[in-house]
This record gives C-alpha cells, structure tokens and sequence, in this order.
C-alpha cells in the first residue's frame, strides 16, 4: 500500500522535495562561476570601497542560492520562516548601513571636545 502525495500545498508539509540531479549540478556550476568572479573582482581596482561592496553583493547572491535550493526554502510555504528570513535580510541591511554611515563620517570630528581633558574638569 503506497501513500500518494496530496495535491495542496499546505498538505505536502512532511513530504520531501526530490530535485533532479541536473539542478544540483547547475546551482554547482553557478557557485563556482560567482566565485571566480569574486576572485576576478579581487584583482580588479574598482575604486574606494567598490571591490568590498561588489564582492559583498556576490557573497549575498552565493548565499541566497545555497538557502533556497540547498535549504529547500523555496519549497516552504509557513509564514514565520518567511518572517524570519525578511527579518534577517532586514538587520543585514540595517547592519550594512550603520556601518558604511560610520565609515562615511569617521573625518568630520577631528578633535572632538569630548576628550580634551577640560570637558572633564568642569
């Protein structure tokens, strides 16, 4: 006696997804090209902090692919792990903007008063 999948797909939730082998193979090969054009971009000078924001922009596109297929996040359909990732790509972001904020404007203070040893002395 053989159980069928059902055909709705909030039911499929305990059924494995079988991806062909070809799939596997090409997320493979993809991999390997973005991560020879993340070396590629090393030896290229972009300019300023470009070669850091376009390999980071990569990195995120290897990730990306490696959750959804490798994760099999394509194939789920809960909301709260939808919610869960928005909220991780949402701090990333917010983390990645503090940051460049911080780096932007580390020489507009050259001699904050705050350290003189008169601040402290009222």
């Amino acid at each position: 006696m053989t159980q069928e999948a059902p055909s709705s797909p909030s039911a499929t939730a305990g059924f494995a997804h079988i991806e062909r082998k070809r799939l596997y193979i090409a997320i493979w090969i993809t991999l390997l090209c973005l991560t020879a054009l993340t070396t590629a971009v090393a030896y290229v000078d972009l300019g300023g902090a470009w070669n850091t924001v376009v390999a980071l922009l990569i990195a995120v596109g290897k990730a990306s692919i490696v959750v959804l297929f490798f994760m099999h996040v394509r194939h789920v359909i809960e909301r709260m792990i939808r919610v869960v990732i928005v909220a991780a790509i949402f701090f990333l972001a917010l983390l990645i903007i503090i940051t460049v904020a911080d780096i932007a404007t580390r020489g507009m203070l050259s001699s904050p008063h705050w350290l003189t040893p008169s601040f402290f002395l009222w």
